[in-house]
């Protein structure tokens, strides 16, 4: 099936915010009703007023995504921006905010300039990466876009990513025999203590572990749902030509 085949919708909201919960509820309700196998924000920072570079406050934004993504069975796509490229750091954290953007992602692509050349590089969460792959904006039947350049070249391999923070504390607590303190679980994480109390505390808040008077240790309870919403179905829909169609999300 070629492009032009295909139902592209296209929200025209004034406004999405992502940490709005009657924004939140609109969206939902909009993904209900059209059922979409894609889902494209685009940019990300315009569409929340919460401080990327705090965990808590970007947290349950991110989860919130994750909960459309498994309910309704489709691929959400996040565009980001990145910092100024320095020194030898890998693509992942080059990231703008807090790096619970780059570990939510199962498969983040990476858009970078090395002098006048793009460069596409890739990076799968339960899969290796590929070679990174040289492009070029070319003009092609009246419109700009980016083709791959030449043979694709293989680089060095680059170290793996530690897992994010709240995998790495949620292992720790799964093999240990008994509850860990915040002492010890800094030990056996090795990561700073500020961080580590931000990450139990969106632990928390999200139901899956717990503290007691022992130490913190896995719940045994069904995780809290961040974010939950009415199932009232969606009004009618926006304009259409068969194509491509647009959408205002019910005020």
């Amino acid at each position: 099936m070629s492009f032009e085949q295909l139902a592209v919708y296209v929200i025209t909201s004034p406004r999405l915010l992502l940490d709005v919960a009657e924004d939140r509820q609109r969206l939902r309700q909009t993904i209900q009703k059209v059922r979409p196998v894609l889902l494209i924000l685009d940019p990300l920072i315009r569409m929340h007023s919460a401080d990327e570079n705090v965990s808590k406050d970007i947290a349950p934004i991110l989860g919130y995504l994750r909960q459309l993504q498994r309910e309704f069975h489709m691929a959400v796509l996040l565009v980001h921006h990145a910092r100024k490229r320095s020194g030898q750091e890998r693509p992942g954290q080059l990231l703008r905010g807090s790096s619970d953007l780059h570990g939510w992602g199962d498969s983040n692509l990476y858009l970078r300039r090395n002098g006048k050349e793009l460069v596409l590089s890739i990076e799968h969460r339960a899969a290796p990466s590929g070679d990174d792959i040289p492009l070029s904006l070319v003009a092609q039947e009246g419109a700009l876009a980016l083709s791959i350049q030449g043979p694709i070249q293989r680089l060095p391999p680059q170290p793996p990513s530690p897992p994010p923070l709240a995998d790495r504390v949620i292992a720790a607590m799964e093999e240990a025999e008994a509850p860990l303190s915040t002492s010890q679980l800094r030990k056996r994480c090795r990561i700073r203590t500020q961080s580590l109390c931000d990450t139990l505390g969106q632990l928390r808040d999200q139901g899956r572990i717990v503290r007691t008077h022992e130490g913190y240790e896995i719940s045994r309870d069904d995780p809290v749902q961040i974010v939950s919403f009415p199932g009232t179905p969606l009004g009618t829909a926006g304009n259409g030509n068969g194509k491509q169609h647009q959408l205002n999300l019910p005020l």
